[in-house]
Parts: structure tokens; sequence; C-alpha cells
């Protein structure tokens, strides 16, 4: 006689995101409100996913639920930026979340993926774009996200501050290949 196999149960999160995937937000709550008494909404996880999918309605549910933007050192904000949902990061910093936080990683993110108009969004917030040594330009020049280096520079960003163990601007000269002209070298 053959034993029936048990099967697995289903992981939550695995329901939530095929809910996050197709911006669901229906299931989302039905989903958090009947499991209320196991859904810890202050999980970034929840967030996280709902970035990584662009689900904007569904972040304003869970945040209107009591979910923590600034949880995890502010890793909704990081993962908004990292997948480059500006409406996201625009939401999340509105309603508290710190351009500044993990060092400032948002902008160097920002910079590293070329969205020079998210850029210019966190500088306008007190993103530090000289911090990690000036990473952001270093990171900007490195993707050969020119523009982006060129709005740093002309907002502060020190091009001959060591980065990686090198300036920007040697970097610049010895990795283009075309020498794009930024700006005079001092």
């Amino acid at each position: 006689m053959s034993k029936a196999k048990k099967q697995k149960p289903m992981d939550p999160m695995e329901t939530l995101r095929g809910a996050f995937h197709d911006n669901d937000l229906e299931t989302v709550k039905r989903f958090v409100l009947e499991q209320k008494e196991n859904v810890n909404v202050t999980d970034p996880e929840f967030i996280c996913e709902a970035c990584h999918y662009e689900c904007l309605d569904v972040i304003k549910w869970l945040v209107g639920q009591g979910a923590d933007i600034t949880t995890d050192d502010n890793l909704p904000l990081k993962n908004a930026v990292w997948y480059n949902r500006t409406d996201i990061v625009t939401f999340l910093v509105e309603n508290g979340a710190a351009v500044t936080s993990r060092d400032n990683n948002a902008i160097v993110q920002a910079s590293e993926h070329g969205n020079l108009e998210l850029v210019r969004y966190l500088v306008s917030k007190g993103a530090d774009i000289t911090a990690q040594e000036n990473a952001s330009a270093y990171s900007a020049a490195e993707y050969k996200h020119y523009d982006v280096v060129q709005y740093l520079y002309e907002h502060g960003a020190d091009l001959n501050g060591v980065a990686n163990k090198e300036s920007v601007m040697k970097y610049l000269l010895d990795h283009c290949e075309v020498k794009y002209t930024i700006l005079p070298y001092r």
C-alpha cells in the first residue's frame, strides 16, 4: 500500500511574490488581513519585494497598515534605488526614508545606474555626493555615465578625490574609450 505524499505548504512569500509580480493589491490586502497574526508588515521583505516589482499602490497600502519604511537602515529605499523606481523613491523619501542612510548608498547606486533624474532628486533631498570617498562620481565614471559625473562635479564632487584607490579624474583619463571632456583638470 503506497502512502500519499504530504504536500509541502506553500511559502507565504511565494503567494505575495505572485501578487507583487502581478501588482495585485487586492490579493496582497486579502493575504495580509487573513494572515494578520502570522504576517509582520514591518518586515522589510514585503516592501522590498513591492519595490522590486514597482508596486507603488501596494507600498502605500502597506505603509497605511504600519509597515516601517525605515526598517533595516532604510533597506526599502536602497532597493527602490537599485531597481530605478523613481516614483517609489520619491514616496519613501517623502514619508521619512533617509537619503543619507547606509552611508549615502542611494546616491552611489543611482550614479552607478546612470539615473540622472534620481541623482538630482537625491541631491535635492540632502544626499552627500562626496560620501564613501566620492564613490558616486567614481561609480558613474566606471559605468560611463558622464552626464552624471558632470552633474556631480557641478554640485561639489571632488574628481581629484580618491575612490577605489585612484582619483575619479585619473579613472576617466585612463579608462574612457573616448576622452570625454567633462571639465578642466585642476
